[in-house]
């Protein structure tokens, strides 16, 4: 699904829309900076695989082949990293967005969670507890960005300056938390570092294209909806109270809950998926006349 968010507020300004529309369950990775191209796993062909979606023509291919448990495109939308378990063993490879052979990067280094946006390095997520590290493309250096004793690091994602990265903490079993923290290459931050975005419930960050509000999803409301905070653009921490984005309390719209949750918000609009009996990503727009 898709719905266009107003870009001061970060609040839908329009309709939920379907994006996808397959039987199968199709799960919502990232898009281009520009929205134009979109990358998701798919089960279509029985395994999960790769796909992207040209948005405004609707064309869809297929880019992995042997199967595929996560992936993100580059912000230019030029380059899809994705990663695959073979022998109980992570790989990424990247592959072009316009076609041909993957080619691998490297074995057991991490999930692929966030490009910068000069596209040359690429977030990961890794170990347990899951810690966060910045992989050099043309290098292969890896170098951690932060990590904490107990807590895993989830769902991080890079500001639009790839200064900072975003990301929600499971501090137990049913606490999620945001926070943000400092993004230099050779630095690792520590927890007393990082700054508190959302405390009460709060997962799956993603950051406005100018960085200065948070989208994450929240039961703050008793349903599991999307929210935005707005931070300070210096320091990131938060100004004022969380705004829901809009209420997704009816079952048919529900977003889905847990690790599948995901959303994005490129070119005015803010993405999830939802729950239910298939799993197709909807799409929310910002544009006004």
């Amino acid at each position: 699904m898709r719905v266009p968010v107003d870009e001061r507020t970060g609040v839908a300004t329009g309709p939920l829309e379907r994006v996808t529309d397959s039987p199968a369950s199709d799960r919502l990775r990232r898009i281009s900076f520009d929205g134009k191209t979109m990358v998701f796993i798919s089960s279509r062909t029985e395994a999960d695989e790769v796909w992207i979606r040209d948005i405004p023509s609707g064309r869809e291919r297929q880019v992995s082949h042997g199967g595929a448990d996560d992936a993100t495109i580059s912000p230019d939308g030029t380059r899809i990293i994705f990663s695959r378990v073979e022998v109980g063993t992570r790989s990424l490879a990247v592959v072009n967005a316009e076609g041909g052979a993957p080619s691998p990067v490297c074995k057991d280094c991490g999930i692929p969670a966030d490009w910068s946006s000069d596209c040359k390095h690429v977030l990961l997520g890794k170990g347990q507890p899951s810690r966060l590290t910045l992989y050099d493309i043309s290098t292969a250096e890896q170098a951690e960005l932060t990590a904490h004793p107990t807590w895993n690091l989830h769902q991080a994602r890079l500001s639009p300056d790839a200064q900072w990265v975003a990301f929600h903490t499971t501090n137990s079993p049913n606490v999620r938390q945001v926070y943000a923290t400092r993004a230099v290459a050779g630095r690792s931050t520590v927890p007393r570092e990082w700054v508190a975005i959302v405390t009460d419930h709060g997962c799956h960050p993603s950051w406005s294209a100018d960085g200065s509000l948070v989208y994450h999803f929240s039961f703050r409301d008793g349903a599991f909806c999307p929210w935005v905070q707005r931070i300070d653009p210096a320091t990131k921490r938060p100004m004022g109270p969380p705004r829901a984005v809009l209420h997704l309390h009816s079952p048919r719209l529900r977003a889905t809950t847990g690790a599948a949750a995901t959303n994005d918000v490129q070119a005015g609009y803010f993405l999830l998926h939802r729950h239910g009996g298939h799993r197709n990503i909807w799409m929310l727009d910002d544009r006004r006349d």
